[in-house]
């Protein structure tokens, strides 16, 4: 019986970096260490990108897919919108499979020099800001300064050390029911 390996296809590569992005950051994006963590050659990358540009650009691409379809998930939601805020809060704090865990930092850092990075990030958040828009219209919350505020305070959260994950939370938590408080006022 023959240990025959199979072959890497191009999609095995791209989650491959998503991995290693979420980890270690965008420096890892290279060929020569993640054909090594993955145990082949520098050859079956070149197989099936043209370039390092190529590879970063299907690396961003995925990350936007896997982005947005968690938010077309959501929106499927019958939930009530105060549940939809929390379910919304909950994915951008700790995203969940098939995104690895802690993914939009690095992804936020890697924008601040990375044009395409940086047009893809502005690409999710406008989405995403826009549906966090209609669930606050629908708490009859419409103000946008709300919208941002939400955004970059649940952005903000991702940064923070993950250790005390349940701090993070209550604190998010706190600043929901802030926020709903504001509308019954």
């Amino acid at each position: 019986m023959t240990n025959q390996r199979q072959r890497l296809r191009k999609d095995d590569w791209i989650t491959e970096g998503l991995n290693a992005l979420s980890l270690h950051g965008h420096t890892r994006l290279k060929a020569e260490p993640l054909s090594r963590q993955m145990k082949t050659t520098k050859g079956s990358f070149y197989w099936h990108f043209k370039d390092l540009q190529d590879f970063h650009t299907s690396v961003l691409t995925r990350w936007k897919e896997l982005s947005l379809s968690a938010l077309a998930d959501q929106s499927q939601s019958e939930a009530t919108p105060v549940a939809r805020l929390t379910i919304f809060a909950e994915s951008l704090s700790h995203p969940q499979a098939p995104l690895p865990a802690g993914i939009d930092t690095p992804v936020r850092a890697w924008a601040h020099d990375h044009h395409t990075a940086t047009d893809v990030v502005a690409s999710v958040d406008q989405a995403r800001e826009q549906f966090l828009a209609g669930i606050l219209r629908d708490l009859d919350l419409p103000n946008p300064d709300f919208v941002h505020i939400v955004h970059s305070a649940l952005i903000g959260f991702g940064t923070l050390s993950t250790n005390n994950r349940s701090a993070n939370q209550d604190t998010i938590s706190t600043l929901l029911a802030a926020l709903l408080a504001l509308r019954d006022a």
